[in-house]
């Protein structure tokens, strides 16, 4: 049975593409309805989609009682004390914390259940933070993760304006902390964004781009504390002195070791993707330069992003559709430009995406897409094909979720959560 208003599917060029789409779409949330199995991870991932398509989904009654039914699981697992509960940020909790918020804004269920959690991740953060100052010379990169860690409690906690206004400043003195303390003659950024010191991460997820865009919605927020502007400065600078140029058009390296004798145009990152690409770092850039008001800024970044705009999908060098590495986190960051940007290459370029998607797909025996796995095989970085991956990051439910923003008319949600908009 139909289960998607197929008049709410918009901006697809091809008549054939959307019959594609409205047939996953309804084939995918099929799937959903009938999985009698749910986990926690499950009923997270679910409610996040279920929750953002609500309003282009036929039957609400039915989706009610699959929304109640996961908030449920997702109530018993917090209430055991799961969740969050090490000193280091839980993987699971800002996914969590979206999961809900996203029922909330489009069915108006749970809104003081939203506010609930909220207190309980300012609890948890104040821990976490604690934890930093105990142990700030030796921890990883991933603490501070724009999609697990600090950097992405802040950003959620930044989707409620200023109602979280103290845990946000302290969360932005790490990131200053880190940013611009000095150790010898360089500065800690170089020391605390990745595992091994003196490595630089440049990406969105796990760099110095998720520090900036944290920094940079608190300054548009008025949140601002001592040495954040300057700090954000410093990111935009860094950015400025290690961009790659190859074939005319912008890089920056991925993780970059600072002694090394490597020359930096062999070390640019020329795969696209949300997680670690120049077209995410550029857009990044782009609501920096608005942010502080630098034209050239402004300029330097919407030309890196009209020149991916030019490019071929091929050219990405992307194998899959996932949302953090893949076609469909490119497909959300050209959606956001276009949403600020009506040139008609980005609505191109998003549906050029779209053919990628669907021919990713496979509908039997049940909606899923082709995916990668990256492992590790006896030393040997190897790539492995999966089909069962459900996960918003790597899996199948992020890249449905990509489509439904891009390609409907969805409140848009999706962007401030990979902090893109």
């Amino acid at each position: 049975m139909p289960l998607i208003k197929e008049k709410e599917i918009i901006n697809v060029i091809s008549d054939d593409d959307k019959n594609n789409l409205v047939n996953i779409f309804n084939a995918y949330f099929e799937d959903i309805l009938h999985d009698e199995s749910i986990t926690f991870t499950e009923s997270v991932t679910n409610n996040m989609l279920i929750g953002y398509a609500y309003n282009l989904l036929e039957y609400s009654d039915l989706w009610d009682e699959i929304i109640m039914k996961n908030m449920q699981i997702i109530r018993d697992e917090i209430s055991k004390n799961k969740l969050g509960k090490e000193v280091f940020p839980d993987p699971n909790l800002v996914n969590t914390a979206y999961s809900i918020f996203f029922v909330w804004k489009n069915t108006n269920y749970f809104k003081k259940f939203v506010y609930s959690f909220n207190d309980y991740i300012v609890d948890l953060t104040n821990t976490y933070i604690q934890y930093f100052y105990e142990n700030k010379k030796n921890i990883g990169y991933n603490f501070f993760s724009l999609s697990s860690g600090l950097s992405g409690i802040g950003n959620y906690l930044l989707g409620f304006e200023g109602e979280y206004q103290a845990v946000i400043e302290e969360i932005l003195k790490i990131l200053v902390f880190i940013t611009d303390e000095e150790t010898g003659n360089t500065s800690r950024i170089t020391k605390q964004i990745d595992i091994f010191e003196n490595h630089l991460d440049f990406g969105l997820r796990n760099g110095i781009g998720g520090f900036l865009l944290v920094m940079v919605k608190a300054y548009n927020n008025n949140i601002v504390i001592p040495g954040q502007k300057k700090a954000m400065h410093s990111i935009i600078h860094t950015y400025q002195q290690y961009v790659v140029y190859i074939n005319n058009t912008t890089y920056w390296p991925g993780v970059l070791k600072l002694d090394s004798q490597i020359d930096l145009k062999d070390a640019g990152n020329t795969k696209e993707t949300w997680a670690y690409g120049a077209l995410a770092i550029g857009r990044i850039l782009y609501l920096a330069g608005q942010s502080v008001q630098d034209n050239d800024l402004i300029d330097w970044a919407s030309n890196i992003m009209q020149n991916k705009s030019r490019m071929f999908p091929n050219e990405f060098g992307v194998m899959n559709a996932s949302l953090f590495n893949g076609y469909s986190g490119l497909l959300s960051i050209f959606d956001a430009i276009h949403r600020n940007d009506s040139s008609i290459e980005y609505c191109n370029m998003s549906n050029e995406l779209l053919k990628k998607i669907i021919n990713l797909c496979i509908k039997d025996p049940q909606p899923t897409f082709k995916l990668k796995n990256i492992l590790l095989v006896s030393e040997r970085i190897t790539e492995v094909e999966t089909f069962d991956d459900y996960t918003l990051g790597e899996g199948n439910t992020g890249i449905i979720l990509s489509l439904v923003s891009t390609f409907s008319t969805a409140k848009q949600i999706l962007h401030p959560y990979l902090g893109i908009s």
